[in-house]
């Protein structure tokens, strides 16, 4: 499950209460240091969160728009862009023409909308 993690933190910061997630070591050797930059870029959300050594704890509920730096990582950006809510702004959508060309065409609607950055 650890390549659905950056999907799970996305669904659960609508949750009110505190959660622990562990074993996210192998998060550091992916296409980017997915523990890092979700670590982050939850936090640029505006979400309570804490990392240790291979887990993370945070607490959920209400998240504020914000500009998600998805590096080169298509997971990150996928994630976000499925559960964007508040129109967040996400970096690097050509992450994931080579991984999943179709996955604009299946997801887009109204409320997403996606911005290409640099």
């Amino acid at each position: 499950m650890i390549d659905e993690i950056p999907l799970l933190l996305t669904f659960i910061i609508n949750y009110n209460n505190i959660i622990k997630i562990y074993g996210l070591e192998e998060l550091k050797f992916k296409e980017s240091n997915r523990l890092i930059n979700m670590y982050n870029n939850l936090l640029f959300l505006g979400i309570r969160i804490l990392i240790k050594k291979n887990y993370l704890i945070l607490k959920g509920n209400k998240f504020h728009s914000n500009f998600i730096f998805s590096k080169t990582d298509h997971r990150l950006f996928m994630s976000f862009y499925i559960i964007n809510k508040n129109n967040i702004k996400i970096s690097n959508v050509e992450n994931i023409l080579s991984s999943f060309p179709n996955f604009l065409n299946l997801f887009n609607n109204n409320k997403n909308k996606y911005y290409v950055y640099q």
